[in-house]
């Protein structure tokens, strides 16, 4: 026990800033599937898979090895560590921005195969540049553990993104280049929020005696998390090689709206880092551990069966002749489920990272990477011709099987966990077999029905009340 906020009291805090602001973006997902066809929306998220992509090159693997560094600085302060690292990123930032202006006809091509959206790559490089610092600021305050000014920043900035896009994309009609209009003036608000708070953590100074071990530690990081990314948007490319940009569309689509499970990885991935090691020099780590994965368990699998179930529905709500969203999208909710377990794997890549970070052999990650992206780039290649967007989703519901599997594997024996294996396993069954019942009668009152049996069964069989998850103890 501790008495400091719990495991699922930050990933609250973390969920609730990333769950508002991906409910932000969710509203723009309506928005574009009324102003965007599948073709155009194919081609804004081509480009947004080669901004995810790129991006991890500018971070260089930095904000995850200084969760290790700057939690563990023994020999420098902790405000030296974040300087040196946010300082060597900023530099190297600023020299791929420059770069990406000078050769941004050469990437509009090689990504659209059309060099007339260099304007909208160029904005993309001053994105990356004004965003990677602001990450290592919002960074610095999961490290501190200050889950509610991460909250309101994050909040903020996707306040000001729904604004600018309702004014650029919808009243003064900028279409694909006015939605990264928007993301760049919401990426200047992230940064001007965070800069204050992080001033006493800063110094004008670069430490290369520091620097050395930490971005040692980071190389494999970057390649692993560059593999990470490609697993979840390589698909695309194939997509529109083996297809057209329109199905590219209706498969991103599908996969943004199953994303919201995605909120919930991402949440606990922010906090588990630096509690995790923490947690594992207290003697019962293992009873919690355990218990902190039945309850990812048990939230995971309310969040499959909400959105699974329910989902479907989201297309027959309409307004005064506006539909919530474009039945011309309908295509891709195959591929929900498949993403959302997907997802789930994910998860426990998150959950499995305690060894390599405690060790400090963060070549496990790469490792681990390297696995996903090969089984996944293979995948691809085979299913995508013969089952089309299923076959992608197919693939990276695979890949990321293998990714947590090895993580699993290279922790046994290392990091004990006591799991609740009883419990786990009928979690899973209920959540099943309750998604196969909703597929045989497709109802959604039936579907309701489902979901509000299985927080009884939660509450009643498991003792697993969703609401009080989050609550501030223990863990």
């Amino acid at each position: 026990m501790t008495n400091q906020k719990n495991i699922f009291t930050l990933t609250f805090w973390y969920a609730f800033g990333n769950i508002l602001t991906r409910a932000i973006s969710f509203l723009l997902l309506p928005f574009y599937s009324n102003l965007l066809t599948p073709e155009q929306f194919g081609s804004y998220s081509l480009i947004l898979a080669f901004y995810s992509i790129i991006a991890i090159i500018y971070q260089f693997g930095v904000p995850s090895a200084l969760t290790k560094y700057y939690i563990e600085a023994k020999n420098f302060d902790q405000s030296e560590v974040f300087s040196s690292a946010f300082n060597f990123v900023v530099l190297c930032s600023l020299v791929l921005s420059l770069f990406g202006f000078v050769l941004s006809d050469s990437v509009s091509i090689l990504v659209l195969g059309d060099s007339n959206y260099n304007l909208v790559f160029n904005v993309v490089f001053i994105i990356l540049f004004i965003e990677t610092m602001s990450y290592l600021l919002l960074h610095l305050q999961k490290m501190n553990e200050k889950p509610k000014i991460v909250a309101f920043v994050s909040i903020s900035s996707a306040i000001v993104n729904l604004i600018l896009n309702i004014v650029l994309v919808y009243y003064m009609d900028y279409g694909i280049i006015g939605i990264f209009y928007a993301q760049l003036g919401a990426s200047v608000v992230l940064f001007i929020s965070l800069a204050p708070a992080a001033r006493r953590s800063y110094k004008f100074k670069l430490n290369f005696e520091l620097l050395n071990p930490l971005l040692k530690f980071a190389l494999p990081l970057v390649i692993g998390g560059l593999l990470a990314v490609l697993i979840d948007f390589v698909d695309r490319f194939i997509l529109d090689s083996y297809l057209d940009r329109e199905s590219v569309g209706h498969y991103s689509f599908g996969y943004r709206i199953a994303m919201v499970m995605n909120v919930f990885v991402i949440s606990f991935r922010t906090a588990w880092g630096p509690r995790s090691l923490k947690m594992i020099q207290q003697s019962a780590y293992k009873y919690e551990f355990g218990r902190i994965f039945t309850k990812l368990i048990a939230v995971s699998a309310m969040i499959f069966l909400s959105l699974s179930l329910l989902v479907d529905n989201l297309f027959e709500i309409s307004f005064k002749g506006f539909s919530l969203f474009d039945k011309s999208y309908l295509v891709g909710l195959d591929i929900i489920p498949l993403i959302l377990v997907a997802y789930l794997f994910n998860l426990f890549v998150s959950f499995y990272s305690v060894y390599p970070y405690k060790s400090g052999r963060s070549y496990h990650f790469l490792i681990s990477d390297t696995i996903g992206f090969t089984i996944n780039i293979l995948l691809n290649l085979i299913f995508i011709p013969l089952y089309g967007l299923v076959g992608a989703a197919v693939a990276t519901l695979i890949s990321y099987f293998f990714n947590a599997l090895y993580l699993f594997l290279i922790s046994r024996g290392k990091v004990e966990v006591n799991y609740e294996l009883a419990k786990v396993f009928m979690l899973v069954l209920f959540a099943g077999a309750f998604y196969l019942i909703s597929v045989l009668f497709n109802n959604v009152v039936y579907d309701l029905f489902l979901i509000l049996i299985y927080l009884i069964i939660l509450y009643k069989v498991f003792n697993i009340n969703i609401t009080r998850i989050f609550s501030q103890q223990s863990y």
